[in-house]
């Protein structure tokens, strides 16, 4: 491993140049939240809406047998899946007999880059910037492009001559069934397969010393010591065995499904014996975990979008770092604040546009969410007006409210109680110049 170290000072023209570039990028991920979170809403609801139909269409049908009443029908069955024919990897020769799927699994020994970026903000807006790069070899299933290091020289990766790849049977049946390719692609029970360097023929084509390596070989000089180029390559095996499947049932075979109301379903197998309210959970759970995927990612579009278009006001700012500071702290709070009502609010208009009861419901907690937001900011708002006018009169701004309500206090006087209750007016003060008589004159 090696590393190296790089600093630049970046002018603060520069900086304000580069944040104005970054306003469109922010524009873009703005405006591209919006109909990401509205698109996804319509999809969840969709998603949704074909698995409780069919849920309630599904009927169970015989692996052994084919019943020709059920053709076009969303059917479940469970049944051994059994392959026809050996699946091998044909490049280099292992097979697996009696599985339904083979998987190649090659990795090389390459340079990694690693770069982290650290700043400084100085006084008058430029940057202190120093980025470190880290060199270090780690074994990797997908090249590394080393022509796109910062400095490529000692750290040269040649290219891959061979790479993973996954391998089917011919034809798998499930009873008197046969699997359709996508179905047989979602077989995914994979284990470690035992290979014989007598049948990885295809090895001795890359020209590297081959060695037996934990549960596969090693292509290189020295397994305990590798070197870039050298390679890890083994192989894994799906077994024969019982699997469910849910999907339409189409002659012999599967396909997907349609109702009359135009609600759809893909093919779907599982692994094992699953019932089919199992199956609609999986799929259900699924469609649930990639909606709020889906709901993060555009409220961070939003998030990062408004930052990238106020991040101008902030390089401005920081021609007085700790300025720059507040004024960065304050534009992340502004962010969050925008995006997550904005953010609720276009869900809640796309649930109100498919489902409208729960739509109005988000819309009230996201108009609350703005209200109160609102509030908080204007508070700020008069709170630091405030400050600033207690400054320019040289005091602070809570003694001065003190100092006036003592001044009222003083003119006034409090309110006394009388024969006619409280808030009668005092009595008036006595003596020269008073409105009463002076003392002892009576």
């Amino acid at each position: 491993m090696d590393s190296f170290s790089r600093t630049e000072e970046v002018s603060w023209f520069s900086r304000i140049i580069e944040s104005i570039k970054g306003v469109l990028i922010g524009l873009l991920l703005f405006l591209i939240s919006f109909p990401l979170l509205f698109w996804n809403e319509g999809r969840a609801v969709e998603r949704a809406r074909n698995l409780a139909a069919g849920r309630e269409a599904v009927v169970e049908a015989s692996a052994t047998a084919v019943d020709a009443s059920q053709e076009g029908k969303l059917v479940h069955l469970t049944g051994p899946a059994a392959a026809v024919g050996e699946v091998a990897d044909g490049e280099l020769g292992p097979s697996a007999a009696g599985a339904l799927r083979l998987r190649r699994v090659v990795e090389m020994f390459q340079w990694s880059e690693r770069r982290e970026t650290s700043t400084s903000s100085n006084t008058g807006g430029s940057q202190t910037r120093r980025t470190t790069y880290t060199y270090r070899t780690e074994w990797s299933s997908s090249p590394v492009d080393s022509s796109r290091f910062e400095r490529p020289a000692g750290h040269f990766n040649p290219p891959m001559s061979f790479r993973s790849q996954s391998f089917d049977a011919p034809s798998v049946t499930v009873g008197a069934r046969a699997l359709t390719p996508e179905l047989i692609q979602q077989v995914d029970n994979f284990s470690p397969l035992a290979v014989d360097l007598s049948s990885a023929v295809g090895l001795s084509r890359f020209g590297l010393p081959i060695h037996p390596h934990e549960q596969g070989f090693f292509l290189g000089t020295s397994p305990g010591a590798p070197s870039v180029g050298d390679y890890r390559v083994r192989w894994e095996s799906a077994a024969a065995g019982p699997v469910s499947v849910l999907a339409a049932q189409h002659g012999n075979t599967f396909a997907s499904w349609r109702s009359e109301s135009g609600n759809t379903l893909e093919p779907n197998l599982e692994v094992g014996a699953r019932t089919a309210a199992e199956m609609f959970s999986t799929l259900e759970t699924n469609n649930a975990l990639l909606t709020w995927v889906l709901r993060f990612v555009g409220w961070l579009f939003m998030f990062l979008g408004i930052l990238s278009i106020v991040r101008p006001l902030v390089v401005v700012a920081d021609v007085l770092p700790f300025a720059g500071s507040i004024v960065g702290a304050g534009a992340s709070l502004v962010a969050f604040l925008v995006a997550s009502p904005l953010s609720l609010l276009t869900v809640a208009i796309g649930w109100i546009f498919y489902r409208p009861v729960l739509g109005i419901g988000l819309t009230v907690v996201a108009v609350g969410i703005a209200v109160v937001a609102g509030k908080k900011i204007a508070e700020k708002g008069r709170a630091a007006n405030a400050q600033r006018q207690a400054q320019r009169q040289g005091q602070p701004a809570a003694p001065q409210a003190a100092g006036f309500a003592a001044q009222l206090s003083g003119q006034v006087g409090p309110a006394q109680p009388m024969a006619g209750g409280w808030g009668a007016p005092p009595s008036p003060p006595q003596g020269p110049g008073g409105w009463g008589p002076p003392p002892g004159s009576q």
